[in-house]
């Protein structure tokens, strides 16, 4: 691992802790941290069943969410130029989101970011990530609430109750949060690196 990403890495952790022990009002250094069997971090004390939070990184960026009582996933990707995007996703994209990137092909990169970011974010609030059957799930644009708005399914069943956004930070950055809250209200703090 290089240094700047183990200072990275460090950095983030020491901001995740900082944040949740502000948010639990307690001291970040006695935070105690188990994984699920799907490799989620989770707050094991003190007892804080009530916050979630999801941490994505990316060159140059870090997005954290935090939520009380519900599931939180976030997920951010910065394009990459001349990325040959075919054959990405596969095996992790459902039909419909792997037909959605073919009618986009030959300048596919920005919809396979925005189905990845989306799944990503998706994945992670269920606490199962690219572990379990990603391809059984589809994210696609919710037409009834507009833009930056998208929804999911599983198995072709329509996932309700769910709050699920695009964000943006910049033509060459996707993300997507997706929070187990119908018409969660989400709010944003941006922070510059020092």
């Amino acid at each position: 691992m290089h240094e700047w990403h183990r200072n990275d890495f460090i950095a983030r952790r020491s901001l995740l802790r900082w944040l949740i022990g502000g948010y639990l009002a307690c001291k970040p250094e006695s935070l105690r941290f188990s994984v699920t069997p799907f490799g989620k971090p989770v707050v094991q004390w003190p007892h804080a069943a009530r916050i979630a939070f999801s941490v994505s990184h990316t060159d140059g960026m870090t997005l954290l969410a935090f939520a009380w009582d519900c599931r939180i996933g976030v997920d951010v990707e910065r394009r990459i130029d001349g990325l040959d995007v075919g054959g990405l996703g596969r095996g992790i994209f459902s039909l419909i989101e792997e037909e959605a990137l073919d009618r986009m092909r030959p300048d596919a990169a920005a919809t396979l970011l925005s189905i990845w970011t989306r799944k990503e974010a998706l994945l992670k609030a269920l606490g199962t990530g690219l572990s379990g059957e990603p391809n059984a799930y589809t994210t696609e644009d919710d037409l009834l609430l507009g833009a930056g708005h998208w929804c999911a399914s599983h198995r072709g069943k329509t996932i309700s109750g769910w709050t699920c956004l695009d964000l943006v930070f910049g033509p060459d950055v996707r993300a997507a949060v997706a929070v187990s809250i119908e018409d969660a209200s989400v709010t944003f703090h941006r922070a510059r690196r020092l």
